[in-house]
């Protein structure tokens, strides 16, 4: 195992987030190609992390064998649709929705999610406006820069404004800049610098070795805890990928039978 350099180490003590560079230069040290890599040696360390990351992102339950949902990838967010306009792009980044759209007023009624043939059918049927009663997600249009976006239609045609929340699972973005945070809890960011070290240990030495191993420890660990987490009503805080802001996913917690509220 490769040790701390004085500059990381003095980061670890002023923060316990790490940055893309923080984990990148380890896994350089591990290979072997110094704490400051270039050419090949720093695409090659890069390309270690992102697999690393990928890993942390689509983890594996060992309780369950499944693929595990972290928490903090899910988001609440707002829809306010209007007269005749049936079609609408949801966020950058959306990758399913988790929970349907609900209507803000508990005097209208929620939606229910259809097949897109099944709300084109219904459209050929009909042609006029109402309250929304089907959606269905739809994929919008794709850019290399930007990626997939979706879509949600909605029948019949709203024949006026209504406003929804909903909660969806996000794509996280790609860490490019050397000051990019990765997603999810600032301990977490511990737990993606084992899983790179763990896939630099195997693809140098082609071995399964003792940061393959710690790895997997802290990786069953972290998502015990996300369950935790879930049980207590708190989603969570996520880093919005230039840690410059955090996003809240907490409404209120019981304890005891009281009801308490989360910190500003």
């Amino acid at each position: 195992m490769g040790s701390h350099s004085p500059l990381i180490l003095r980061k670890y003590m002023a923060s316990l987030r790490l940055t893309f560079s923080d984990v990148y230069k380890e896994v350089a040290d591990i290979m072997g190609y110094g704490s400051n890599p270039t050419g090949q040696d720093l695409i090659d360390v890069k390309k270690i992390v992102m697999r690393a990351y990928r890993r942390w992102l689509m983890p594996i339950d060992s309780s369950t064998g499944r693929l595990y949902q972290w928490s903090f990838l899910r988001q609440t967010s707002t829809l306010t649709i209007t007269n005749n306009v049936d079609t609408y792009t949801l966020p950058s980044g959306f990758g399913s929705l988790e929970t349907p759209f609900t209507h803000t007023s508990p005097l209208s009624y929620n939606p229910v999610q259809k097949s897109l043939d099944f709300i084109y059918q219904q459209k050929s049927a009909y042609t006029g406006t109402s309250v929304p009663l089907y959606f269905a997600l739809k994929s919008g249009n794709y850019d290399q820069v930007n990626g997939q976006k979706w879509e949600v239609i909605f029948c019949p045609i709203p024949n006026g404004e209504y406003e929804y929340y909903y909660v969806y699972n996000i794509v996280p973005q790609m860490l490019v800049e050397d000051n990019d945070y990765f997603i999810g809890s600032e301990l977490g960011s511990e737990t993606i610098l084992q899983l790179a070290l763990a896939t630099a240990e195997t693809q140098k030495n082609n071995i399964i070795g003792v940061h393959n191993q710690l790895a997997d420890v802290m990786l069953q660990q972290a998502i015990g805890a996300d369950k935790q987490t879930l049980t207590c009503g708190n989603l969570g805080q996520m880093w919005n990928g230039k840690g410059n802001e955090k996003v809240r996913h907490i409404t209120t917690v019981q304890f005891e039978g009281t009801q308490i509220l989360p910190e500003p």
